[in-house]
């Protein structure tokens, strides 16, 4: 077969190819299936799944499936997918299954004695059939790949749907590109045809136009309502699903697509201007999602101050007066990168900071959009940079030390710069900056003395001996240093005393 998502073609013996497809099921032989069977019984395997023991969850009381379909966005799509697939359903013994985009199913319609016979293995409404829940099959499978794909007989990894195929193609909102949901039909094993792969492709695209169409008259009358309230009043944007830029006033002052932070509120532009975005407000509320985004003048936008503490085994930050902002590692360790290139970083340049050569910018740009939700105004993208009047403790550290002040660095050093941290650069800026600090401390006793307390300090044995060399034979201290000193070379005594224990130890 030419298309390797088709599970059988015109001249597919079916019996014969189910009787081999269930020789390979039971052996778990993976290489004698297609590329896209293998590949999601891998994830299966990966995933600890067994078929002796997995059986369908339901994810929807029958009470919840009415507010499940009218949250997934499909119910406008129903009527064009009934007209392409709901005659064919019952004339050919199959069933037309609708699932939402976390693989619940909304709607099961077609033959009657097709979905009894669905009703045996948990094929109903408000099941959950992705691949977790039920294996292999064409629905899981398409929504854990993003495209259309057909499984017959054993090609599904629970036995109890080795007597069924399925055929099924993801449906995604015009608006945004996510992924809306799937549309699937399935039957017995005796009714597989290879055309119903095409057939549910052309349901979706059907699908997808509907929705596109009606998209296209609810922004035409929110571009009505954004004129009459907007012309004339100064520089000013109207943004839609997915912050679509659906018109701008003067034409072409931005490009988009534009996060909008929930609720709205201030919104740092990509060229570092500031916005303040705001719903659109009609009635009935089908605009939710709507928003005007009017430009504030540079001259009234006051810089908010971003406090950060990132020194020690603690990170926080706070934003204006607010309290502390609720920091994850990886957050902390953005903000430090942006601290440290106040002109700013790409994305390829701070996914490379932040995870080395094998980072990923996808990675890096879901980051950033959480982490904006926490700064709003204050992060600028395209380069990525922060808009604020930035207090750093370590940026602190750093300026002392420029200044020749080591007490005052010494006051402002709390610890490493983001201990826990194994993000290249921000490895880097911790190391440099405790070399900066240690390099000033050999300039004095007392600065040796300060340097031997911090954490860093505590196991740096060429100090502490730099350190009884210089101390007169009354100093305090030296007992203190003396003793460390003993312990450490002890410890380290041991550790390689240990190390070469094990490389002499016969190989098992």
């Amino acid at each position: 077969m030419r298309d390797p998502f088709i599970a059988v073609d015109a001249g597919t013996d079916i019996r014969a190819h189910a009787r081999a497809l269930r020789r390979a099921w039971e052996a778990r032989e993976p290489a004698s299936v297609r590329a896209v069977i293998s590949q999601s019984w891998s994830r299966m395997a990966s995933a600890g799944l067994d078929p002796d023991h997995l059986h369908p969850r339901r994810a929807l009381s029958p009470e919840a499936v009415d507010d499940a379909r009218a949250a997934s966005g499909l119910g406008e799509a129903l009527p064009a997918l009934r007209r392409c697939l709901g005659g064919l359903a019952l004339d050919a013994e199959h069933v037309m299954v609708i699932c939402d985009a976390a693989g619940r199913i909304l709607w099961i319609e077609g033959h009657p004695r097709v979905k009894h016979r669905a009703e045996g293995i948990t094929f109903t409404e408000g099941m959950l059939w992705t691949e977790d829940s039920a294996g292999t099959n064409a629905i899981g499978t398409a929504l854990e790949i993003q495209r259309a794909v057909q499984v017959f007989s054993a090609e599904h990894f629970l036995s109890e749907q080795h007597m069924w195929w399925c055929s099924a193609a993801p449906i995604h909102d015009p608006a945004t590109g996510a992924l809306l949901g799937v549309v699937d039909i399935s039957g017995p094993m005796r009714t597989a045809h290879p055309h119903s792969l095409a057939l549910v492709m052309a349901a979706a695209e059907m699908a997808e136009d509907v929705l596109r169409y009606k998209l296209a008259v609810e922004e035409n009358r929110l571009r009505v309502l954004y004129l009459e309230r907007t012309t004339g009043a100064g520089t000013s944007a109207l943004v839609g699903a997915g912050g679509r830029v659906l018109l701008a006033h003067p034409a072409g002052w931005i490009a988009g697509p534009v996060e909008i932070p929930p609720g709205g509120g201030l919104v740092a532009l990509e060229d570092g201007r500031v916005a303040l975005a705001e719903p659109l407000e009609v009635a009935p509320p089908a605009a939710d999602g709507a928003w005007v985004l009017r430009l504030i003048p540079e001259r009234t936008v006051a810089r908010p101050r971003l406090r950060l503490r990132l020194l020690g085994r603690s990170a926080t930050a706070a934003l204006g007066e607010a309290g502390p902002l609720a920091l994850s590692l990886r957050h902390a360790e953005i903000l430090a990168l942006l601290a440290l290139h106040p002109d700013g970083l790409t994305a390829e340049q701070l996914t490379l900071h932040l995870y080395g050569e094998s980072g990923n910018r996808i990675s890096t740009r879901a980051e950033m959009s959480r982490l904006r939700k926490l700064l709003g105004a204050c992060l600028a993208a395209r380069p990525y940079r922060l808009l604020a009047d930035l207090d750093a403790d370590f940026l602190q550290v750093e300026s002392a030390l420029a200044a020749g002040d080591v007490d005052a660095a010494f006051d402002a050093f709390r610890g490493p710069l983001l201990a826990e941290s194994g993000a290249p650069r921000v490895a880097q800026a911790r190391d440099e900056l405790e070399g900066a600090l240690r390099r000033a401390a050999t300039g004095s006793l007392d600065g040796l003395w300060r340097w031997l307390q911090t954490e860093p300090g505590r196991d740096d044995l060429a100090a502490m001996h730099e350190f009884l060399r210089r101390a007169p034979a009354g100093d305090p201290h030296r007992a203190l240093i003396e003793a460390r000193a003993r312990s450490l070379e002890r410890r380290w005594g041991m550790v390689a005393i240990a190390r070469v224990h094990r490389l002499r130890e016969p190989a098992a």
